[in-house]
């Protein structure tokens, strides 16, 4: 039990790993959406569009299974989730859909944004913390159009591709001249 205790503690923040256990409730009520609320009376307003306490769970006691609007795991989309409150240390909060639960991203701390996030924040107060949305917003910006990134691709592959053409196309003159050189040599000797 102590090694486990040791683990959450300790090694768990430098892992990326949450001990918070998986809650399958959570998966069934995840939506993407393009905004979450940026005020208290908003997010109150989402969370009861979204009607947590109806959801049929076994992984909290009942008020704590919360309305949720945090960053995905991979940081490209924002989720409205009910999932059971995370105490964080400190960082933004991102509801990561493998694990199915709300947890810390020990990549990116809140405290070093305009508005700071203390120590310790309930996961449902995430709100007050905009920074860790703004993240989200400049990497959307930097990647929205898939046919940018087709167009990109392709150029990225035929520019790779291009110094092996030129060494073959070069190799392929080389050649053609040697056997030029070859019949040149065998008619006049």
């Amino acid at each position: 039990m102590r090694s486990i205790l040791w683990f959450c503690m300790v090694l768990s923040p430098s892992l990326h790993v949450s001990c918070q256990s998986n809650c399958h409730a959570s998966a069934s009520t995840v939506v993407s959406v393009k905004k979450c609320p940026e005020d208290s009376d908003a997010w109150t307003e989402r969370a009861k569009i979204k009607n947590c306490s109806a959801v049929d769970q076994s992984c909290t006691k009942k008020e704590n299974f919360k309305y949720h609007c945090v960053r995905n795991a991979y940081m490209n989309n924002l989720l409205e989730v009910c999932a059971p409150v995370w105490q964080s240390s400190g960082f933004c909060v991102e509801f990561n859909e493998a694990g199915e639960r709300v947890q810390d991203n020990y990549g990116i701390s809140c405290k070093k944004f305009k508005q700071r996030c203390p120590d310790s924040y309930a996961s449902t107060e995430i709100f007050n913390y905009p920074g860790c949305y703004t993240l989200l917003e400049n990497k959307r910006k930097g990647s929205s159009d898939p046919l940018l990134i087709v167009i990109f691709s392709c150029l990225g592959t035929v520019m790779g591709l291009m110094p092996c053409i030129l060494i073959v196309c070069c190799k392929w003159t080389e050649i053609k001249r040697c056997i030029k050189e070859r019949k040149y040599f065998a008619v006049n000797a």
